[in-house]
């Protein structure tokens, strides 16, 4: 039975390439290469090329009536293994061949998506598994936050952190079945932050045993977000490890948005101008950031001070949007993290 790639009851993958064969064909032939998978040189040539190289298996829904796929559409572990590491090494690069990230993102998700569907067919679970799931996490958390400024029809915020929540409770449910990993507490205190307006995630932090600093920074920012703390908050986001750093930046506009009101009533004053340069300093925003936030809550702006009133705060207002705190440096921090992970836990030599 082995040789017909059948394994207890399971598919047992035998493609030992990124892409399989017949697929590679059919696109090429059909014109569906990614740019990204294309031989260097036949861009313009009809059709494209593809280079065996480069192109990943793309992912696709399994449909009612479809007969489940064959062994040699499947690829085994060390494949998929082979094939996580190319893809997240290509989106660790500042300069791809499509010159804009965003498409970068939209390739290495939709592969990594492949790379999962193949690693549930063939029923793998277990130790083995863990670090595709892992470093699955790191770049879904990656992208959030180096993609968060651009418009929902560019990237689609509430799809990645779905893709990253789908990787985590795999990776959490591995660790339940008594599965032990390097960087499980690293994915409890990501999930404790991600997920920061549920408990469930801090629940399980607080039951982890022993702790480490990741897991300690991660319980000490969900205290301060918990209690409103924002100043503090914000002076400790900026000690945070890059992973957590990640997790934590998509809910500050909502800090920000609580800081605000919170000062409304503190602030209350005709008299009392507090300066916009030191609100900047306080709540990690250019100056022109924090007046289109005061504009935005409603804050009487006078030069460079701002005049609160409780009278005056929007509370129908929306928190603005997240951006990224390019002065912090998290993106170069966190690719340096992923590139790291991937040698830790990984043999590059495949």
């Amino acid at each position: 039975m082995s040789s017909l790639g059948i394994l207890g009851n399971f598919i047992h993958g035998t493609c030992e390439e990124m892409c399989p064969r017949s697929e590679l064909e059919f696109r090429q032939r059909q014109r569906l290469l990614h740019p990204l998978e294309m031989k260097a040189g036949t861009i313009h040539h009809k059709p494209p090329l593809a280079d065996p190289l480069k192109t990943v298996k793309e992912y696709s829904r399994s449909a009612a009536g479809v007969k489940a796929e064959n062994a040699d559409q499947l690829r085994p572990l060390p494949v998929l293994e082979r094939t996580t590491i190319y893809l997240i090494r290509l989106a660790m690069e500042e300069q791809g061949l499509c010159g804009n990230w965003s498409t970068i993102y939209d390739f290495v998700t939709d592969r990594l998506r492949a790379v999962r569907k193949d690693i549930v067919i063939q029923g793998l679970s277990g130790r083995d598994v863990l670090p595709i799931l892992e470093v699955m996490v790191l770049f879904h958390l990656y992208a959030g936050y180096r993609l968060c400024e651009l418009k929902v029809s560019q990237f689609d915020p509430k799809l990645n952190n779905d893709m990253l929540i789908d990787c985590v409770r795999r990776a959490l449910d591995t660790y339940d079945y008594g599965f032990t990993s390097r960087n499980q507490l690293l994915l409890e205190s990501i999930f404790a932050l991600h997920d920061i307006n549920r408990t469930e995630g801090i629940v399980r932090l607080l039951s982890s045993k022993p702790r480490s600093k990741m897991t300690e920074d991660a319980i000490q920012m969900f205290i301060l977000y918990s209690s409103n703390n924002y100043a503090r908050l914000f002076r400790s986001f900026q000690d945070l490890p890059a992973p957590l750093a990640c997790a934590m930046a998509q809910h500050l506009p909502s800090v920000r948005r609580n800081a605000f009101n919170a000062m409304s009533v503190a602030y209350s004053s005709k008299i009392l101008k507090v300066p916009v340069q030191w609100l900047s300093s306080s709540l990690l925003l250019s100056c022109e950031d924090v007046r289109a936030e005061a504009k935005n809550y409603g804050v009487k702006q006078e030069a460079d001070f701002l005049q609160f009133s409780k009278g005056n705060f929007n509370s129908d207002s929306k928190p603005v949007p997240c951006t990224r705190l390019k002065e912090l440096e998290i993106e170069s921090k966190m690719q340096v993290f992923i590139k790291e992970f991937l040698v830790l836990n990984f043999d590059l030599r495949k």
